[in-house]
């Protein structure tokens, strides 16, 4: 079930919070975690300096519409697996 697929809109939004306006919920996620401010217990995927390797997934590109954009979604969740990507088909999985 993917998340944070949005960016706010909000006028409650602080001055100093004012990226929100152009990047997604998870891409601040993603550069909070690389730059070690935040930490992920689930989170496997790491240089050998123990850092996290960023996503290229964008939750924007997954609610698209578009199957170009799907497409490329669905390959960085796959090349990621940070992102806990799973696939089931009939009750079986088979991926992730």
């Amino acid at each position: 079930k993917p998340k944070a697929g949005y960016i706010t809109r909000s006028p409650l939004v602080l001055p100093e919070n004012r990226c929100k306006y152009y990047r997604t919920r998870y891409s601040l996620q993603q550069d909070l975690m690389q730059r070690g401010i935040i930490r992920k217990g689930w989170t496997k995927d790491t240089e050998s300096s123990g850092q996290l390797i960023a996503s290229n997934y964008s939750p924007l590109d997954l609610f698209s519409g578009s199957r170009q954009r799907i497409h490329k979604a669905l390959k960085e969740l796959s090349n990621n697996m940070q992102n806990n990507f799973r696939v089931w088909c009939n009750g079986n999985q088979i991926f992730g």
